[in-house]
């Protein structure tokens, strides 16, 4: 049976629909056998010109990886108590799995629960351990039944699944489809109306995902305002319930700052003992988080201003810098950098609770999944991506009550113009405007434009009042979530429900 939906789910019946419903579909399928064909092909032909990543993406869907894979979850499933629930968790990268760690929480609590994980990018891999009680974890095979039936079956005829959950944007309709004849619940976490990304590519990718939101069992939605756009999409026999359950991105920081809080060692020991020495050390702790070119640039140069007039300012400012990509590469450019300007550049790693943090002109995390539970020591934080349209989690900050700065470019950031919109964010038109409030607020050699260091820090406590009123009174998405899903596990399928 070709993955298209029935009649029945789609509003649209006329002849226009139609045809762009049946030839999107087909030209989707054509890509994919293309995509295929390159994916095996390329790791042979262009070994040596793939970078290691992309390298990773390729022969973690090669014919061999898929064969393993289906062995590996035959293995895994033994070892599971056949009174056991087990989820399926598909992610497009390590944001989307952030989001859905609560979720997974909840459901570990009400009953006995395991895990399967896949991811599209490779960059979730790492992350993974933050779900609890995952069985296995893999790149996601190709979007054809070739490539999913075997998996499918192979867990099938192990176990029965209590569901699949998608994040966000992340729907393949051939696997929606295979799941679909299994009669396995589907549920859409984070669900959004408004796509940010753009392009052909983006449209033709909206063309299809938008005719099979019928083929879910649940759509919980991140806004209220989301609720009529995947109403439009399907129809009242597809018997999909449409839920406002609120944004996992918002759910997710607020849970990890609450366990940071209350938690005496929210970081691994060593590393918290660390983080309050820098605390301790300091006026102010400063931290650009996964800077772009543009914040890395402001990050020197304030670093540079800092060295220059540290003789006239009153306490130690600390800079943490945490690049979004964490390599040789990257790292020796930082370490290049502050050679060349005779900046003392520390390094996460290789900090103790002795150190005097004092001495470093520059902190580099070097470390991976520990950048949200520093937030917890910063005052300021700026935000990469801003100048650029390519906005990072403004989110995780915010929750801590730091002053989060950023550029304008903010627009695909949803979150971020929500948080703009609260008070919680300030953003500049460039990176000179964000150099020189960045002065003002260390007190070093403030522009005569710039507000003063007292009025900047009256604004940064602004800032953070606003950020952490920000998070007050958010609706608990993993309840709503946790809720529905056990309920229609216990009825055997999924009422119809438009409130919880």
């Amino acid at each position: 049976m070709y993955p298209f939906p029935k009649e029945s789910d789609l509003k649209s019946q006329n002849t226009f629909a139609k045809f762009v419903r049946y030839s999107s579909m087909f030209f989707y399928k054509l890509v994919m056998v293309f995509t295929d064909i390159l994916v095996q092909l390329l790791p042979v032909i262009l070994k040596s010109f793939l970078s290691e990543k992309t390298r990773k993406f390729l022969t973690s869907r090669s014919m061999v990886s898929q064969r393993n894979l289906i062995l590996n979850i035959h293995n895994v499933l033994l070892k599971v108590e056949k009174t056991s629930s087990v989820y399926w968790i598909h992610v497009a990268s390590a944001g989307e799995l952030e989001q859905i760690i609560p979720v997974c929480s909840e459901l570990l609590k009400k009953a006995n629960t395991y895990f399967l994980v896949s991811y599209f990018s490779p960059s979730a891999e790492v992350f993974v351990q933050k779900i609890p009680n995952v069985l296995i974890h893999f790149a996601l095979p190709l979007d054809r039944s070739k490539k999913f039936a075997p998996v499918l079956d192979a867990l099938s005829n192990e176990f029965a699944f209590k569901g699949v959950f998608f994040v966000r944007y992340e729907i393949w309709p051939i696997f929606l489809h295979e799941l679909k004849k299994r009669k396995i619940p589907i549920f859409l976490l984070g669900a959004v109306a408004r796509k940010t990304r753009v392009g052909l590519g983006a449209y033709l990718s909206t063309l299809v995902q938008d005719q099979f939101y019928g083929c879910f069992d649940a759509i919980f939605t991140a806004q209220t305002e989301d609720i009529p756009y995947f109403k439009e999409k399907i129809s009242e026999e597809s018997q999909t319930a449409v839920i406002y359950a609120g944004d996992p991105k918002w759910s997710r920081a607020k849970q990890r700052m609450i366990a940071t809080i209350n938690t005496s060692n929210p970081l691994m020991p060593v590393k918290n003992q660390i983080a309050q020495s820098i605390k301790n050390s300091s006026k102010i702790v400063i931290i650009f988080g996964s800077p772009h070119v543009e914040e890395q640039e402001v990050a020197w140069n304030l670093a540079l201003q800092i060295k220059k007039h540290k003789s006239s300012t009153s306490g130690h400012i600390s800079i943490i810098c945490a690049p979004p990509e964490i390599d040789a590469e990257s790292i020796g450019r930082w370490q290049a950098y502050a050679k060349n300007h005779f900046l003392n550049l520390g390094h996460f790693s290789e900090l103790t609770d002795k150190t005097d943090v004092a001495r470093f002109d520059l902190i580099l995390l070097d470390t991976m999944g520990d950048l949200a539970e520093l937030y917890s020591i910063s005052k300021i934080a700026i935000i990469g991506g801003g100048f650029d349209g390519k906005l990072h989690n403004s989110l995780e900050p915010a929750a801590f009550g730091a002053a989060v700065l950023s550029g304008r470019l903010i627009q695909r950031a949803p979150e971020a113009e929500r948080l703009l919109q609260l008070g919680g964010l300030k953003t500049f038109i460039s990176p000179d405007a964000l150099f020189q409030f960045l002065c003002a607020c260390s007190s070093v050699n403030p522009a005569d434009e710039v507000a003063s260091h007292d009025s900047a820090l009256a604004e940064l406590n602004l800032l953070s009042s606003k950020a952490k009123l920000a998070f007050e009174d958010l609706p608990n998405t993993s309840e709503v979530v946790c809720s529905f899903v056990m309920k229609s596990i216990t009825h055997g399928n999924t009422e119809k429900l438009s409130n919880l």
